[in-house]
Order: C-alpha cells, then sequence, then structure tokens
C-alpha cells in the first residue's frame, strides 16, 4: 500500500519504472520482469504477473511474473484463460477488474473457486490505440492484506497504458533491428550468391558461352555455372528451385557445390542427375513440397556431340546454323529431389560449326503467358540480327532489351539465361 511512510520509496521506485519504459536498448522480455518486479515493489502486493499475446503460437502467455515460485518454463506451460476466470473475463470484454473481496468478483459474473480468498486483486487489459489487446496486466494481494484505494487503482490504469506502449514500441524497435541484421545478412548472401556466378566464361575456339541471373529479391533460387573441364570438354548447367528469396538460395548454392564436386569425375548427364537426385531427396524437406528443375549441357568438340540432360526444366531453344533456323530440344524427364531411386537419360545432340544453345528459367519463359511479352522471339531476334558479335554481346543485349520490356512489370520469378554458341567443327 502506498501509505505516507512509503510514498517517498514508492515515487522513487515509480520514477525508476518511468525511466526503464522509455529505454529502447533493453530486450523486452527483460524489461517486462523487471517491470513486473518494479510495480510489486512500488505497490506493495504480493503477486504480480503479465499476460501477452504470442503472435507465432495464436495464444496467450505468461511471460513475466514474480511472486509465484514459478520458472520460466512452468510459466510459459500455463494457459492462463484455462487457469483465471478473471483473465478470460479482461481479455474477452477488454475491460479491467477491480476487485477488493469476492463479492465484487462475482459482480463481474465470475464465480470464485471454492475457499477462494483474496484481499484484492486487479487486472488491467493492455490496449494500443486501435483497440489492439496485447495481453493483461495482473496485482493480487496487498502485503497490508487491505484492498487497493481508488487512488492506487487509477494509477495502476494509467501505468497500463504506458507499459501497453512500451511493449509495443519495444517490438517495433527490436522488428526494426531484425530488419536491419536481415537486410545485412542479406547482403551478405547475395555477396557470397554473386560470387558465385562464372565471371570468366568459355570463350575460345570451341565455345563462346555467356550468361546472367536477375533475382527477384535480393537473393534468389536459380543458378548457372559454365566450366572447361578440358581442352575439349565443356560443362554448362542451369538449375531452377521453385522458391525464391534466402531458402531458395542456400538450397541453389549447396546443389551447385554438389554439382561441380561430381563434374570432376562424372560426366553422363544421366549419371549426374541420378546422383544429384539421391543426394537432393535426403536434403529436401518433403512437407516443404521443394525441388529443383535443371538443365545440364556436356559438349565434347573432338566429337562434335553434345550430351545434354534435362530435369523438368523448360525446353532450350537450339539455333541450328545449317538450315538457319531454330528449334526445341523437347526432351525431358522428371524433376530432381522430390522421387527415390529415379532413373534419367542421355540424350545426344550433334554439333556443327555456328549452332548456339540458349537455356533459360521459367522465369523468362512466364513473360509470354502473363505479361504478353515473348522473350523467346525477343532472344531470336536478337540473335539473328547480331550472330556475328561475342556471345556476351547477344546475351548483354537480350538483357538489356528484356528488362525495358519487363520495366514496370511486375515478375514473381527469377530471370536466368545463358547462351552457348559451338564455333568450330573439330572433324573426327
Amino acid at each position: 500500500m502506498l501509505g505516507t511512510n512509503n510514498l517517498k520509496s514508492s515515487i522513487a521506485l515509480l520514477t525508476k519504472l518511468s525511466f526503464l519504459l522509455t529505454k529502447t536498448e533493453t530486450h523486452l522480455d527483460s524489461k517486462l520482469q523487471e517491470v513486473i518486479e518494479i510495480l510489486a515493489e512500488a505497490l506493495f502486493v504480493k503477486r504480480c504477473s503479465l499476460v501477452l499475446f504470442h503472435e507465432a503460437e495464436k495464444r496467450f502467455e505468461i511471460v513475466a511474473a514474480t511472486g509465484f515460485n514459478l520458472t520460466k518454463d512452468e510459466m510459459k506451460k500455463i494457459d492462463p484463460i484455462k487457469q483465471s476466470k478473471i483473465i478470460k473475463y479482461v481479455i474477452e470484454n477488454k475491460k479491467p477488474v477491480v476487485a477488493r473481496n469476492v463479492e465484487d468478483i462475482k459482480k463481474f459474473g465470475i464465480t470464485p473457486k471454492d475457499k477462494y480468498n483474496i484481499s484484492s486483486f486487479i487486472s488491467v487489459p493492455l490496449i494500443i490505440t486501435g483497440g489492439k489487446l496485447l495481453g493483461v496486466l495482473n496485482l493480487t494481494d496487498t502485503i497490508s492484506g487491505k484492498p487497493f484505494s481508488d487512488i492506487e487503482a487509477q494509477a495502476i490504469l494509467i501505468l497500463s497504458d504506458q507499459i501497453a506502449i512500451t511493449i509495443e514500441n519495444t517490438k517495433l524497435s527490436e522488428q526494426i533491428l531484425r530488419n536491419r541484421i536481415l537486410k545485412e545478412q542479406l547482403k551478405i548472401a547475395k555477396r557470397v550468391q554473386d560470387s558465385l556466378i562464372p565471371k570468366d566464361m568459355p570463350n575460345n575456339n570451341h565455345i563462346d558461352s555467356y550468361g546472367f541471373t536477375i533475382p527477384t529479391f535480393e537473393v534468389g533460387g536459380d543458378c548457372f555455372d559454365i566450366m572447361e573441364i578440358n581442352q575439349s570438354c565443356y560443362a554448362f548447367i542451369l538449375a531452377d528451385v521453385a522458391g525464391k528469396g534466402i531458402p531458395a538460395s542456400l538450397i541453389m548454392t549447396s546443389f551447385r557445390s554438389y554439382w561441380r564436386a561430381l563434374i570432376k569425375n562424372i560426366k553422363s548427364p544421366k549419371k549426374i542427375f541420378e546422383n544429384l537426385n539421391n543426394i537432393l531427396i535426403n536434403d529436401l524437406d518433403e512437407k516443404e513440397g521443394l525441388f529443383l528443375t535443371c538443365f545440364y549441357g556436356f559438349f565434347n568438340s573432338e566429337k562434335s556431340i553434345l550430351y545434354y540432360g534435362n530435369a523438368g526444366h523448360e525446353y532450350p531453344i537450339f539455333y541450328d546454323k545449317t538450315k538457319n533456323k531454330f528449334l526445341k530440344l523437347k526432351k525431358n524427364d522428371l524433376i530432381l529431389g522430390s522421387f527415390n531411386n529415379v532413373k534419367y537419360n542421355t540424350y545426344i545432340k550433334k554439333i556443327n560449326n555456328g549452332d548456339a544453345i540458349f537455356i533459360f528459367s521459367d522465369g523468362i519463359a512466364d513473360f509470354s503467358y502473363y505479361q504478353n511479352i515473348d522473350a523467346e522471339e525477343i532472344i531470336k531476334n536478337i540473335y539473328i540480327e547480331n550472330q556475328n558479335e561475342s556471345m556476351e554481346k547477344i546475351i548483354s543485349l537480350i538483357k538489356e532489351n528484356l528488362q525495358k520490356k519487363f520495366a514496370g512489370k511486375y515478375h514473381t520469378d527469377d530471370l536466368t539465361l545463358i547462351g552457348v554458341r559451338f564455333k568450330k567443327k573439330i572433324n573426327n
């Protein structure tokens, strides 16, 4: 009780409380526990507790308490609505309960348990602007055994408003901090992913290649790689995770590492895909429905043959130089990471000097369906008009043209394209 003799110390404690409530650097959980302890001491009550709504779990839980002899884990296991009819009443009606005796409790339509005995009880809803209920503040049993006075009850109601505002502001501050941390992590993730894009793509007497990727967010679930295995063999891959953002980028980073490790000893698309599929089956969560599509090509310049495999990916555009026409390589097998022990195939395409292939993700293909932009025609037209240029120049022109077409258009998927031109026929 705030008697005359204790007024000075109580004012000091409430001043400390006001200072604590204005601190933004303190973590919410530790701040709330300190708030409860200061309130109990300043108002001379035996027990004080704070119940908040847990957004993720969609339930109310006790987040701070004093005088109950409970551990934090024990508090979290308690369902305050089932445990207390008073708290349930306050939550449902968004109105405070000030009870000075058992008869007061009955006025709120609450029937106390047998032998229920209190000296005083205040239960206050924590409500912010707009009527959002954050939780309930509870103070029980004054040390003196006397009920709360009207002045004390009014002071608690005023403090509850400040506590509600503080909780919301602290949550917002912590969310801002988390967003800043996430932003920094995204920058790091982007730098890591950018570092995985091949910088020196092969351009020599056998092959001329180039590619780009534009993620929907900071990082994405598409990746491509183009490698010179030896002086006569080249491998290239374009893969797409069913997803976007950080989760997809993490999977894709691992996938690229798996492929690079396998390609050192295995060249066959059939065996590469079967190995990748078995690895991904163990890595991907079946419940999340994650999977990959992928096109993989292996060019042997001595034999003038392209060996390729397609695991559920978009059909590439192939340019036949001899016939001066484009066609689709319409061979396809199952996606990666969804089914055990899948058997894949190696497909073969005879290559002539000047033939070329363009592989792209469904983010590019989808513009034909959703935005009336025929991306494939853009690729074909720019290639025909500039086929004497380097593949880097051609792909850059395609990227520039597509970006102009895409400007102001909403795209929900990563955009990736690689082009490979087979420059010189090697006689067997």
